[in-house]
């Protein structure tokens, strides 16, 4: 049975572990007006999921996939692409995250304003600060080692 919800806005999965990549791109699809999307924690999530988000729903503003360790660079970047609305993006503990996605989103996203990349081992000083600089409407940037 296909889902139908277009007009919805805002959507939170976080920490449904029973949760298909299958299952959420199909879901993408069909919720092109999907403004905020948190599917933290739904550990067997990958980046088919995340350019699914970025191909079908460009009005994204808010996206949570914190401790989505198979999510990377690849989907971070697509969604930087796809979503130039992107205004608060968490991927913390997404351990394949580097400053290839800081980078794509100070290009593509002018409105972000918090980012979220603790424990993203891929984070440097350098990638952080570059960032930051690109980012004139930033407000908040979590980046805890540890």
């Amino acid at each position: 049975a296909k889902i139908q919800c277009t007009g919805l806005t805002r959507a939170s999965v976080a920490t449904c572990s029973s949760l298909t990549d299958d299952g959420l791109v199909a879901f993408a699809e069909q919720c092109p007006r999907l403004q905020h999307l948190d599917i933290s924690y739904c550990k067997d999530i990958t980046n088919a999921v995340v350019c699914a988000v970025a191909k079908c729903c460009p009005d994204l503003r808010t996206f949570c996939a914190e401790g989505c360790t198979c999510i990377s660079d690849v989907g971070v970047k697509a969604l930087a692409q796809g979503c130039p609305s992107l205004t608060h993006l968490n991927v913390g503990r997404c351990k394949r995250v580097s400053d290839e996605s800081l980078e794509a989103l100070s290009a593509h996203c002018p409105l972000i304003e918090t980012v979220n990349v603790s424990r993203c081992r891929g984070v440097t000083i350098v990638g952080l600060n570059e960032f930051s600089a690109a980012c004139p409407r930033l407000k908040h940037l979590d980046a805890l080692e540890k």
